[in-house]
């Protein structure tokens, strides 16, 4: 059997040199750099966009191009589709400035179980303590 080598990245050697100091933090800050590029690109639309009504009880409360909607009743209010995982403060902030509470809505419910109206669903239910409904169709998605 051969001999095993040991891998040269884990091989305690000592403090680093100055030069391999200040490579390695380049490395790291353009890694750091590109994943924040790539985290913002992702879900670029999704920027506050003004709440408005509608019309009657139903009001706009997405972002740019992520459409989110309150519906209000004297029972509890409901939220049509949550967005993105952080769609749900600006959901919250548009509830408010309609002068809504955000805990007033008791219902949650979603069109499609696609990741752009789903993902900050479980961040809308904390911040409401609402339940959350879905067509049987769409609640089989995993």
């Amino acid at each position: 059997m051969p001999e095993r080598k040991r891998c040269p990245i884990a091989k305690a050697t000592g403090p680093l040199s100055y030069n391999e100091s200040v490579k390695r933090f380049r490395l790291l800050l353009a890694l750091a750099v590109a994943c924040a590029a790539s985290a913002q690109a992702a879900h670029e639309g999704n920027k506050p966009f003004p709440a408005y009504r509608i019309m009657d009880n139903l009001y706009y409360v997405g972002t740019e191009d992520i459409a989110s909607y309150l519906i209000v009743t004297p029972k509890g209010h409901f939220i049509l589709n949550s967005g993105y995982e952080d769609t749900p403060a600006m959901i919250r902030g548009s509830v408010e400035k309609l002068g809504f509470k955000i805990t007033d809505v008791k219902i949650l419910l979603n069109s499609q179980a696609h990741y752009d109206h789903v993902a900050g669903q479980a961040a809308l239910q904390k911040l409401t303590g609402a339940k959350i409904y879905s067509s049987e169709r769409e609640g089989n998605v995993r």
